[in-house]
């Protein structure tokens, strides 16, 4: 969900997001953004939350439940 998606990049662009991956289902995950930077940096940390698994054939969010 972002808010504002025509914002221009400067100084005061307002790049803050919040992240809510649950415990068990991951279908329920939400980033919400003031603008499409905010979004970026969200999934920039989703990016580095998520793990392959030992099998390599599926992905795993350890330590679930995340709010950020």
């Amino acid at each position: 969900q972002v808010e504002d998606i025509s914002e221009v990049l400067n100084l005061e662009t307002d790049e803050s997001y919040s992240l809510m991956i649950p415990a068990t289902d991951c279908e329920d995950m939400v980033i919400r953004a003031k603008t499409v930077f905010g979004a970026l940096h969200a999934m920039e940390t989703l990016s580095q939350i998520v793990q392959r698994s030992s099998e390599g054939n599926t992905f795993l969010i350890p330590n679930a439940p995340w709010n950020i």
